[in-house]
């Protein structure tokens, strides 16, 4: 071959036996055979042969067969990340008046009236099915895969969206699309960008929804090409809640300021997300704080009611108050599955340090409460009130209103009907770890799930009422009615901090799994009631700047 660079333009299976190489010169050129391809196999899929689909690929050339990607006579042989001419959209979006199209299209409106960047999303479980299923009915085209073996049914699935084309393998859609989204797990993160990186189409922005970034852009770093954006995202928030309030971490790892602007409008226009923009360190270190405490706890809570087989719903002290948000945040976590959870625990470098920390003031509580020490353990109680709390009033997360209104049991417990009081050793415990590891759960707020800020608005209603934290107090330390679950609560934080300490995914996943079973009949009713809750809590939010 000669020093001259040639050009060869064929069409190919989607799977390609080897990396393919663009130029930036030819991104125009795919994105046309590519959509028009798109557009056949989105028409055709009632088809017969609507799976079998092929897109044109272009391969170009050079001398240098080691470096397929980038022909010395079209880029430059440096590290350094130098951001794509055509930024990341086909003709006609890399302009900021086409950017703001998108931002004033009303859902539904479709990509013949607006050019919208075309969304590949690798991974189709619960939450990139809701991501895809999102686009979708905001009028976007959508190119989705996953496991070979779920093919067949994803097709089903899918068969009443016509903006989406499920492909075989992710390949398919690195090669293709401009927006990628990967919806996997932390864990499989490394394997799937190695499997499908390299074919990357040219000029694309690569997100990812892993709750761990830092794994999750080393995986990055090491598969994608250099002339490809990395925005990670992470949606704080489960698949079956609305989206629109919720927050979504950005973090603009490797990307123009205008890439990264964009990227935050469509999920603005798209999900109605709160965007925060923050680095990797921080996304990790907040959600080791705020998530994994928070799953431990609650995951914890159900694992000692499963174990001494009572339903707490159907117990008078748990029917009203306080009592009705803890025991649907518990539920809810059940709903989803084990992996949601594991991954942000064993995977992020800082979560075992803190789920050690909660489990020790769990322990070390628990002990005087035992030898009803009420003199030590009001001393320390009041000491982590004074430093995360002294300034809230009576608190504003929670309101008052809300306690009675979301109930599990069959019926509403009048105002007037008496409770048991309780030690609510573990919110004590929450509020406890965080002052001694010195974590400031509202400045936390930012990077916040909708469970997260449940569980904060219970810890400021408790500790922000003298009387009602005295009783709890008083609960704890002489109430021995409450000792007995509370004891087992205790052997559970120890169980879920040993299993994490030691990174055992498979009796994570038992635990999990046997508690799940257990609660089974109450968990849907758990979340449809909490979705309501914290849309509610959502909307509250907003109020205050909407009135700004």
């Amino acid at each position: 071959m000669s020093s001259t660079m040639t050009q060869v333009v064929e069409v190919t299976s989607l799977t390609p036996k080897r990396s393919v190489a663009f130029t930036r010169e030819d991104a125009d050129a795919i994105t046309e055979a590519a959509e028009d391809t798109c557009g056949a196999s989105a028409s055709s899929a009632g088809d017969e042969t609507a799976g079998e689909d092929t897109m044109a690929s272009v391969a170009v050339c050079d001398s240098d067969e080691s470096s397929p990607r980038k022909p010395k006579s079209c880029l430059k042989a440096e590290s350094k990340f130098t951001p794509p001419a055509r930024q990341v959209w086909p003709s006609g979006l890399n302009k900021a008046k086409d950017s703001a199209k998108i931002a004033s299209a009303p859902t539904g409106k479709m990509a013949a009236e607006v050019q919208l960047p075309l969304i590949g999303i690798i991974g189709l479980g619960d939450m990139g099915s809701m991501v895809a299923k999102k686009f979708c009915i905001a009028g976007y085209r959508v190119l989705g895969s996953d496991l070979p073996s779920r093919y067949e049914a994803l097709c089903a699935e899918y068969s009443n969206y016509r903006n989406m084309t499920i492909m075989k393998d992710s390949t398919s859609v690195a090669r293709s699309a401009d927006i990628q989204v990967y919806a996997v797990d932390t864990n499989a993160i490394e394997e799937v960008t190695r499997t499908s990186g390299q074919a990357t189409r040219v000029g694309a922005c690569v997100l990812g929804l892993c709750n761990v970034k830092d794994p999750e852009i080393k995986a990055f770093d090491r598969w994608l090409p250099k002339d490809v954006s990395i925005v990670p995202v992470h949606t704080m928030h489960g698949p079956n809640v609305d989206s629109h309030g919720q927050t979504m971490v950005m973090i603009p790892h490797r990307c123009t300021r205008e890439v990264a602007d964009t990227v935050r409008k469509v999920f603005h226009e798209t999900f109605g997300y709160v965007v925060q923009e923050m680095s990797v360190e921080d996304h990790d270190r907040i959600t080791a704080d705020t998530q994994v405490l928070t799953h431990v706890g609650l995951l914890a809570m159900g694992n000692a009611w499963c174990k001494m087989g009572t339903s707490p719903w159907e117990r008078t002290s748990k029917v009203g108050g306080l009592e009705h948000i803890k025991v649907m945040t518990c539920l809810r976590s059940f709903a989803l599955k084990a992996h949601a959870y594991s991954g942000v625990a064993m995977l992020n470098p800082r979560s075992r340090q803190q789920v050690k920390i909660y489990s020790d003031s769990v322990a070390e509580l628990f002990k005087l409460m035992v030898s009803e020490n009420e003199q030590e353990f009001t001393k320390r109680i009041m000491e982590a009130r004074d430093a995360l709390f002294s300034d809230r009033g009576a608190g504003t997360l929670l309101p008052p209103e809300l306690l009675d209104e979301f109930s599990l049991s069959e019926g509403d417990r009048s105002p007037s009907q008496p409770h048991l009081p309780s030690s609510h050793l573990d919110i004590l415990a929450a509020v406890d770890a965080w002052h001694r590891s010195g974590v400031n759960p509202f400045g936390n707020l930012v990077c916040e799930t909708p469970v997260f800020r449940l569980r904060l608005g219970i810890a400021e209603y408790l500790f922000c009422r003298p009387e009602l934290l005295q009783e709890s107090i008083h609960a704890a330390v002489y109430n021995h009615a409450c000792r007995v679950q509370d004891f087992e609560f205790v052997l559970s934080v120890k169980e879920w901090a040993t299993i994490i300490a030691h990174g055992d995914v498979d009796a994570y996943a038992k635990h999990f799994g046997d508690c799940k079973e257990f609660f089974k009949k109450q968990v849907a009713k758990a979340s449809t009631k909490s979705a309501r809750l914290i849309s509610w809590l959502a909307m509250e939010r907003e109020r205050p700047q909407a009135e700004a």
